[in-house]
């Protein structure tokens, strides 16, 4: 058994982003082949599996590109993908994190303890609602996730807001179906500070605390009406 972390990210537009988390991820301990992309790949016809180098830390991850708009949903396309490849085992654990993320210094202890001491949980998000969908999840969590969003191709915004907040039917969100799975959700409220300059660019953020995981999901508020800025991460 090992913990695959399955980055969600878009094609081609999140690369700063991507390296300050693969960064945290590699100087906090985390082998880089347990690091995997699930890309999501609008231009491309069919769901694919390449390598995608990295010069900065001279390594090559698996990606998962996937030609749907599906958001951080699209990991669980991935996984499947990953399962069916061989790359993946059904006894591994699957962990969700955004590029618009980094793990901090207790990160991969505290994982690790989590894992060692579950026994029953399908699911394990990082706070009291499941907060940006970040999450580690069994196998079966992931083939009943991959039977919920094979099915569409496009997701809008508001939708995807819906399913985090948990307030979308069972025919979009994996959270709907605890009568399936076992979901944890950890006795921690929602922590944000917002107006945080992070990147080189001092870009304003909201800066979500995922104490639980000891990881920080930096966002914009967006209008749920509107598309997502993926020009300004």
């Amino acid at each position: 058994m090992e913990i695959k972390y399955v980055i969600t990210t878009v094609k081609e537009l999140y690369q700063e982003p991507l390296e300050y988390l693969l960064d945290s991820m590699i100087i906090h301990g985390i082998n880089p082949k347990n690091i995997f992309l699930s890309s999501q790949d609008t231009n491309s016809l069919y769901t694919n599996i390449s390598k995608v180098y990295f010069k900065r830390y001279n390594i090559s991850l698996y990606s998962a590109n996937i030609p749907k708009q599906l958001y951080e949903y699209s990991f669980f396309i991935a996984c499947q993908e990953f399962l069916n490849a061989g790359i993946f085992k059904i006894n591994d654990y699957f962990f969700l994190i955004h590029d618009t993320s980094i793990i901090k210094n207790n990160h991969k202890s505290k994982i690790l303890n989590i894992v060692s001491n579950n026994t029953c949980h399908d699911i394990i998000y990082g706070n009291c609602t499941g907060q940006h969908n970040i999450g580690l999840f069994n196998y079966k969590a992931i083939n009943l996730g991959y039977n919920i969003y094979k099915k569409h191709k496009y997701l809008n915004k508001k939708l995807a807001i819906d399913i985090e907040h948990n307030n979308a039917n069972a025919n979009f969100s994996i959270k709907r179906h605890n009568d399936k799975i076992n979901i944890f959700y950890p006795n921690i409220p929602w922590s944000e500070k917002r107006n945080v300059k992070v990147y080189k660019q001092n870009i304003m953020r909201v800066v979500s605390a995922l104490d639980y995981f000891d990881i920080e999901k930096y966002y914009v508020h967006v209008d749920q009406n509107n598309p997502h800025p993926h020009n300004i991460f």
